[in-house]
């Protein structure tokens, strides 16, 4: 583009059409390759978890070619729309070959996370960075990217972890009906952010001791070839929810989650039926942290409000992990799209950082970017942020 003008290389647009067909033939081939490696797989002890995440990449190579495919159509039709109403306009179809080639290739085509941006991040498209991340099974390309407080409540049908998640609940509960602790889930994913940046935290540490895990907690590390979050998360959430030390002794504040706009009169409130909670602080954290793993057994340090920036993360990652309290600000995809503009607090793993001066972090089971010097100030608010160090022994 030049002086206002606008003009698409049709010929170009052909190329990628046709690589985008050939992108979707090479994805199938892969995805026969994995399949015909799942048939071969002998029957071992792993061969259940090795089996899983196969199937896993299978599908996921069959969406991606149906991504591929449906792309390569949209383009084609939009090519085909630009030649008819330019032959319309100026009775050239070819008028956009002259232009210049180099224009707007490496722009910023969107500003939310829209299918263009999947497309770049899918071929590789758009800002390049190189990531400087933590090497963890939390935090890799294979099942999710850390925990999902959605996860527990999404869980229903014969073959779910419906029936086991709500025993986990009744450990600490025991009198709850089915209708309460549905409800129950649907608070945790209202408000388990923090629950699932400090259950990130302990999956990583016990990296390699799935045994010692599974003595610990009371089941297994891993459940159908990935992180066995949800189990984890309703551990944590049921054991420790609205749980604060008063007078040296723990107790449950059964008001916590109360709000007098959403939930009436006080004297009427129900917490069994509250489907909405506060969130949790970085000293709710600290506090309900401890008191979940001195009960395991387990050792670990927290400091609060930590100092950190991007010239000392990468090695606060090799001896602890981070987790982010952030407010009013940007969530980012690879290409520094805006995919969520956090309007209140959002507590994150922080898992590492990128080139261009980002974070990059764990939320809602997926792979997101902050930058820490985007402030946004909007509707009398302005993004800050504060940090919390998990450290295992």
């Amino acid at each position: 583009m030049s002086n206002g003008s606008f003009s698409i290389k049709v010929s170009a647009c052909g190329n990628v059409i046709s690589d985008f067909r050939k992108t979707a033939d090479e994805v199938e081939r892969i995805k026969e390759i994995i399949l015909n490696a799942s048939g071969s797989l002998e029957d071992t002890r792993s061969y259940d978890r090795v089996k899983m995440k196969l199937k896993r990449l299978a599908t996921e190579a069959e969406n991606q070619k149906n991504n591929s495919l449906s792309m390569g159509k949209a383009l084609e039709q939009i090519t085909n729309l630009y030649q008819k109403t330019e032959d319309g306009i100026t009775g050239h179809a070819s008028a956009a070959e002259n232009a210049d080639s180099g224009d707007g290739e490496t722009g910023k085509y969107v500003k939310d996370s829209s299918w263009w941006a999947k497309v770049q991040a899918f071929f590789g498209w758009g800002t390049q960075v190189e990531e400087n991340e933590i090497d963890s099974i939390v935090f890799d390309d294979e099942g999710a990217y850390g925990g999902d407080q959605g996860g527990p409540k999404s869980e229903w049908g014969f073959w779910s972890e419906k029936k086991e998640l709500y025993s986990i609940v009744r450990e600490y509960y025991p009198d709850m009906t089915d209708k309460q602790i549905e409800t129950f889930l649907k608070k945790l994913n209202s408000e388990g952010c923090g629950y699932v940046a400090v259950m990130n935290t302990i999956f990583a540490a016990y990296e390699g001791r799935e045994a010692e895990f599974e003595e610990t907690f009371g089941f297994p590390m891993y459940y159908k070839g990935d992180l066995n979050y949800n189990k984890m998360l309703v551990d944590l959430y049921s054991a420790t929810d609205n749980h604060v030390s008063s007078g040296g002794s723990d107790a449950i504040n059964f008001y916590e989650d109360y709000n007098s706009k959403k939930d009436g009169k006080l004297e009427n409130y129900n917490y069994l039926k509250d489907k909405t909670g506060r969130g949790s602080s970085t000293l709710d954290r600290e506090y309900r942290t401890q008191l979940y793993l001195k009960e395991k057994g387990v050792d670990v340090k927290i400091t609060t409000f930590m100092d950190v920036d991007l010239n000392n993360i990468n090695d606060l990652c090799k001896d602890g992990y981070v987790v982010i309290s952030y407010h009013y600000g940007n969530i980012q995809d690879i290409n520094g799209n805006t995919v969520q503009y956090i309007d209140g607090g959002h507590a994150m793993t922080i898992t590492g950082s990128t080139s261009d001066g980002r974070y990059i972090v764990s939320s809602w089971g997926e792979k997101y970017y902050i930058d820490p010097k985007k402030i946004v100030e909007k509707d009398g608010n302005t993004t800050h942020m504060h940090y919390e160090y998990y450290q295992y022994n």
